[in-house]
């Protein structure tokens, strides 16, 4: 049964952005359609325009329907939607009430919402956090609250924009094998865009690639490799695939290697090169010695006898599990939050000595994980001079200008930055806070909503900034290809406590499961 039809979409914000441009595919019941393309490629835009409570403000025309009947018509209990920003979507206080919260207004027996909301909770993980406020989570673990809500209203229809963005890497494959058993043995069809294409494209039903809002590609992930040789995919649509098909794109000869086992018998042919580590100083920029910090008296220690140095002109990325206290270390390495015991030292002082204009002017900038917390403006422009201003600047205009011509060239400057993908919110975020650059950034998720190509452009970025060791990194990500392309070194945060802190190569070489599937099919295939 043809579950969604799309016939010739088009949206335009009213900025005048085409973001869609005469979409067409269909789909048929309890089929899993991948949607992919570069970052403001128009995938979110096209997410939305699929659930008509959330749908954008502008211009559209085409249809869309669901199982027959215009979606305009759907009733609310028959689409589920996760946002890139699913903290923004949760409507209730608690974990357990936001599990509750779509049944009830589906109108379910209480007794069956009671047996739906445990099975979710245990199902996802989420029963030691069933009474927690939502304010408290993780980002990971509010993704997880906000995909197992809008499953417990019984979907026929999930939409899911990009669900593993910020989770770790076994939680992700986790949500990933979720995710597959909905349409395998429940026939719930979805819709999901992804940057993660790695252990995707094995199980899609359908891809459809998107390129500048347009369809460059709708079909079988294995008709992909014809479509590459007659050049009807655009390179550059490629940025997130495996890298066994972004290297096989080049000569395109024999087989798409889809897949693990196919990926590892073409790197056995045609081998990878190292990152060379780059030659660092060792000047100690942050110094963290037995640090413990919990949120309230009575709870559980979030850092517990914490020991890390972040070394000058180095890019440190840390890596650990959600909730592991990756996002409270940045906190403590900035003084938003303040440890119970232990000390924090910047440049060998205590950082409790800082006035708070000499630690925030040039010595310390954060990115949050929600770069939407640093709007205020209007339009994009707007809120670059409005930065530009505020870090003191002589000629804020010119500055904005400087940007938007710049690393922002892709961007809008009349949308509204809330508008904007999750790769774009970074990057302008981003050159925000370097109007006055700081000695330290902490970076939260830099890389969530970007693509390959726009993460390979930050960690190049990041590298020109710390090469003259004026600047240092820290950056906590789930993105374990991002931290093998820009660390020096990395961390695994782990019950709160460093375990380990090695050079990347090294890192990435010593860790069974949590390394870049790169670097995994690597070892696999040299072990053959």
């Amino acid at each position: 049964m043809e579950a969604l039809a799309v016939s010739d979409l088009n949206f335009t914000y009213p900025t005048g952005l085409n973001a869609l441009r005469g979409i067409s595919f269909t789909l048929d019941e309890g089929e899993l359609l991948l949607v992919c393309g570069a970052t403001g490629s128009g995938k979110s835009t096209l997410l939305r325009e699929l659930d008509p409570r959330i749908r954008p403000h502008g211009t559209r025309s085409g249809k869309a329907l669901l199982f027959g009947r215009d979606i305009e018509l759907s009733e609310p209990r028959e689409i589920g939607f996760v946002s890139q920003d699913p903290s923004g979507m949760l409507v209730a206080d608690t974990v357990g009430r936001e599990l509750a919260f779509a049944p009830e207004c589906a109108g379910m027996e209480p007794k069956l919402i009671s047996r739906r909301v445990a099975e979710t909770a245990l199902e996802f993980g989420l029963a030691r956090d069933f009474r927690k406020n939502v304010e408290e989570l993780s980002g990971g673990t509010a993704r997880l609250t906000a995909l197992g809500a809008a499953l417990t209203g019984d979907p026929r229809l999930m939409i899911l924009d990009e669900p593993t963005a910020e989770l770790d890497p076994l939680s992700a494959r986790r949500l990933l094998a979720e995710i597959r058993r909905l349409r395998d043995e429940y026939g719930v069809t979805i819709v999901m865009s992804e940057h993660r294409l790695d252990a995707l494209l094995e199980f899609a039903d359908r891809l459809l690639i998107l390129d500048r809002g347009s369809a460059a590609f709708f079909g079988a992930p294995a008709e992909l490799g014809a479509a590459l040789r007659s050049g009807s995919v655009p390179r550059e649509a490629l940025a997130d695939m495996p890298g066994a098909v972004r290297a096989w794109a080049e000569d395109a000869d024999g087989e798409l290697p889809l897949g693990f086992v196919r990926e590892k018998a073409y790197f056995s042919l045609h081998p990878t090169v190292e990152k060379q580590p780059r030659a660092r100083s060792g000047g100690c920029v942050c110094e963290l010695r037995n640090v413990s910090f919990r949120y309230a008296k009575d709870a559980p220690d979030v850092l517990d006898g914490l020991d890390l140095e972040a070394r000058a002109g180095e890019i440190l990325c840390v890596c650990g599990a959600n909730g592991s206290g990756k996002s409270t270390l940045l906190g403590v390495m900035s003084r938003t939050l303040r440890p119970y015991a232990g000390s924090v030292r910047l440049f060998g002082e205590k950082i409790g000595k800082y006035s708070s204009k000499e630690l925030y002017g040039r010595t310390v900038k954060l990115l949050p994980q929600e770069p939407a917390e640093l709007f205020d403006r209007d339009t994009v422009r707007e809120q670059l001079v409005g930065a530009a201003s505020a870090s003191g600047l002589d000629d804020p205009k010119a500055a904005a200008e400087k940007a938007l011509s710049g690393r922002l060239a892709s961007i809008d400057p009349q949308s509204h930055p809330n508008d904007l993908s999750g790769g774009e919110k970074q990057l302008l975020a981003l050159e925000m806070l370097l109007f006055s650059p700081p000695k330290l950034l902490l970076l939260d998720e830099p890389t969530k909503g970007m693509d390959g190509a726009a993460r390979e452009a930050f960690a190049a970025l990041l590298t020109e900034l710390t090469n003259g060791e004026e600047m240092t990194v820290v950056a906590v990500t789930h993105d374990l290809d991002f931290a093998s392309l820009a660390a020096d070194r990395c961390a695994m945060l782990f019950d709160g406590s460093v375990v380990c802190v090695e050079n990347t190569a090294e890192f990435f070489a010593g860790n069974r499961f949590y390394a870049p599937r790169d670097v995994r099919l690597k070892r696999s295939s040299d072990n053959s």
